[in-house]
């Protein structure tokens, strides 16, 4: 690795610290960022965020999240999560002398039980604090 006094980045963008860093292997140059973020954190996957979303995008990340622990769901429990809005907006369209032929219909769809239909329908009614949300 070798540090070079100018001051741009790989990026082209104005390094804050007037220096450049190449990889000595490769020639390629380093953002000083993110040799910074692995000093800074390295226990943290901020170097990945770097290399993923970029200098500025980071900038703006660090700027509204700096301090504050952050915890980011598996896709497992996203998709999960839209399947049970998806049963809620299913039931809220359908007036309730006709929701339990619904509730059934959804159940055989998502292979469940119309327990489990009724109790994702009436938490995400919670969630929403009793507002209807239709689309």
């Amino acid at each position: 690795m070798r540090v070079c006094k100018n001051s741009s980045t790989t990026t082209g963008e104005e390094s804050p610290f007037g220096i450049s860093i190449v990889d000595g292997g490769t020639g390629k140059y380093i953002d000083v960022l993110e040799v910074v973020m692995e000093l800074a954190c390295p226990k943290s996957h901020l170097p990945e965020i770097f290399s993923i979303f970029g200098r500025g995008e980071l900038l703006k990340f660090l700027d509204v999240f700096a301090g504050t622990t952050i915890r980011i769901p598996s896709r497992d429990v996203l998709e999960r999560c839209m399947r049970d809005v998806v049963i809620y907006l299913a039931l809220v369209r359908v007036l309730v002398p006709h929701r339990n032929r619904e509730i059934k219909a959804l159940a055989n769809r998502y292979k469940t039980t119309s327990g489990d239909i009724r109790a994702t329908f009436v938490k995400i009614e919670k969630a929403f604090h009793g507002q209807k949300l239709i689309v």
